[in-house]
């Protein structure tokens, strides 16, 4: 980290305030990055998204653009960490955190991520110098 990162640790991880700080955080102008991300397992994504989607008319702006979660319960060879990216203008993409072997780069103006991440995911979130908040749920 070249300044190091603003780390929180949070232990409200209710998805009402997850999506709360998150929705927050993107209207927050950033020269360098457009998108907010939250790091968590499949099930904590599915069971996120299934709050967003019964909370239409409390978040019926955010909109559904991508997602691809296969959890490692039906598929083995799947790595069971994803982000979801939420941007500006409240579109939402979900996908697998790693590229290969590799976690994707985390390029975000704010990011939350569950305690339960590997160290890989957690190394490469933190070397970002953006604020980051870590939940244990």
């Amino acid at each position: 980290m070249k300044n190091g990162a603003d780390i929180t640790i949070s232990d409200n991880s209710t998805f009402d305030y997850i999506l709360g700080k998150m929705i927050d955080a993107v209207a927050i102008p950033y020269e360098d990055f457009e998108s907010v991300k939250l790091y968590a397992d499949g099930n904590f994504m599915l069971e996120f998204l299934k709050y967003i989607i019964l909370n239409d008319g409390k978040y019926g702006l955010i909109k559904l653009c991508m997602i691809d979660v296969i959890a490692s319960g039906i598929d083995f060879a799947v790595t069971d960490e994803y982000v979801l990216a939420l941007d500006s203008n409240l579109n939402v993409y979900i996908q697998n955190a790693w590229n290969g072997d590799r976690p994707f780069l985390n390029e975000a103006k704010f990011t939350i991520v569950t305690c339960d991440c590997s160290e890989d995911v957690m190394h490469n979130i933190f070397l970002d110098e953006t604020p980051i908040m870590v939940i244990c749920p």
